[in-house]
C-alpha cells in the first residue's frame, strides 16, 4: 500500500487529476444493482475506443503491479481519460435498450473496479 501511496504522490498533477476523473466519472454513473459480467465492445464510434482503449490497458496493469511499478501503472490508468471525456461526450450511456444500457454500465463497472483494485482514488484531492 505504501509503494501505490508514493507511486500516486510521485505523479505530476496533471497526471494525478486525470487518474482522478477516470475514477471518478467511471464510478458515479453505476448503479447499485449494475450487472456483472464482461462488457462487449458496443456498437458507437466512442464506444469501441473506450472499450478497446481499457482492455489494451488493463493487460499492461496487470504486468505493471505485478512489476511493482505502480506509478506507471497510475499514468495508464490516466490515459483513459480522453477516451472516457469522448465517450461521456458521444454516447448515451442510460439508453432505452436494456441490453445497449446494461452493457455501457458494464464498462463503466470494470474501469471503476480496476481503478479501484489499484488505490483508493475517491481519496484524490480531484475527485
Amino acid at each position: 500500500a505504501k509503494a501505490r501511496a508514493e507511486a500516486i504522490v510521485a505523479l505530476d498533477a496533471e497526471t494525478r487529476s486525470k487518474l482522478g476523473e477516470v475514477f471518478k466519472r467511471a464510478t458515479n454513473i453505476l448503479a447499485k444493482d449494475t450487472p456483472e459480467g464482461e462488457p462487449t465492445e458496443g456498437t458507437e464510434p466512442a464506444e469501441k475506443a473506450l472499450h478497446q482503449a481499457f482492455f489494451s490497458a488493463r493487460e499492461s496493469l496487470e504486468k505493471l503491479t505485478a512489476a511493482g511499478d505502480y506509478e506507471a501503472a497510475f499514468a495508464k490508468l490516466a490515459e483513459l481519460a480522453g477516451p472516457l471525456g469522448t465517450y461521456f461526450d458521444d454516447v448515451l450511456i442510460m439508453a432505452d435498450d436494456e441490453e445497449v444500457k446494461n452493457n455501457r454500465l458494464r464498462l463503466m463497472r470494470v474501469i471503476s473496479e480496476t481503478c479501484g483494485s489499484l488505490a483508493q482514488l475517491e481519496v484524490l484531492g480531484s475527485v
